[in-house]
């Protein structure tokens, strides 16, 4: 996640730890803007998002969740700026692309190791999520249960949300585009979702994501076809134990 200086904050996990879904997408968006956008002082904040491989459920449950940072006064304006498919050079490529170089100068057996390369890379920061970690939590929960889905959620690229429009997502199919709103509140008994309800269910009912089952046929190439190359001083990391 690049920045508004030239750092880029970048998240690193293993695969035992979650995997590439929607919750894990909302966990570090949702870390990053605590302890970055609003932990600044910042009150309005603009996301450029690749828009290549997001399903629906991605983009709607992402969609979701920063309304419910908009409508609990988080921040007054949330917008969210999806890139053209096939056009998505941007900040945090570039910052791959460090990384990537980095790696390949680099022996890398362990996590410790590609972690080492990660902070050396360029003028990248990072957040390790390990195991046991306050990152990952599950979203998808509570914004169903605050929100209900967008329509035609693929055909629009710009989203916006704001503190004194509680609910409603601005959608735009280009910036020149004609703005549609949606008011994605839930009614019950005909009272629609207060900004009360989205606090108590951002801060009291976020359950810790559990982890991915462990994944046997990579365990055993690890363990059977890899691990004979590794530096005997790396071979007992648990990165190449063998799979139970």
């Amino acid at each position: 996640m690049p920045t508004r200086t030239s750092s880029t904050i970048t998240y690193v996990y293993e695969e035992s730890v979650a995997g590439k879904g929607t919750d894990e997408v909302n966990s570090m968006l949702f870390h990053f803007i605590q302890k970055i956008v609003v932990a600044n002082g910042h009150q309005k904040f603009t996301i450029y998002a690749n828009n290549c491989g997001g399903g629906q459920n991605k983009n709607n449950f992402v969609v979701k969740m920063l309304l419910g940072l908009a409508q609990m006064g988080e921040l007054e304006t949330i917008d969210l700026k999806f890139f053209i498919k096939g056009r998505t050079k941007n900040a945090v490529d570039r910052g791959f692309g460090h990384i990537r170089k980095k790696f390949a100068r680099e022996d890398v057996w362990t996590m410790d190791q590609l972690l080492d390369v990660v902070n050396a890379a360029s003028s990248s920061a990072l957040v390790h999520a390990p195991k046991e970690n306050s990152v990952m939590k599950v979203f998808r929960t509570a914004v169903q249960e605050a929100y209900k889905d967008m329509k035609s959620v693929q055909s629009y690229q710009i989203f916006g949300m704001a503190t004194d429009n509680p609910g409603v997502v601005s959608c735009r199919a280009g910036p020149d585009g004609e703005v549609v709103t949606q008011d994605l509140r839930r009614s019950f008994d005909s009272i629609p979702t207060s900004d009360e309800k989205v606090r108590d269910l951002f801060e009291s009912h976020l359950d810790p994501l559990q982890p991915p089952l462990p994944n046997f046929e990579k365990k055993q190439q690890m363990f059977n076809k890899v691990r004979m190359y590794v530096p005997d001083e790396f071979r007992s990391d648990p990165i190449y134990d063998a799979p139970e």
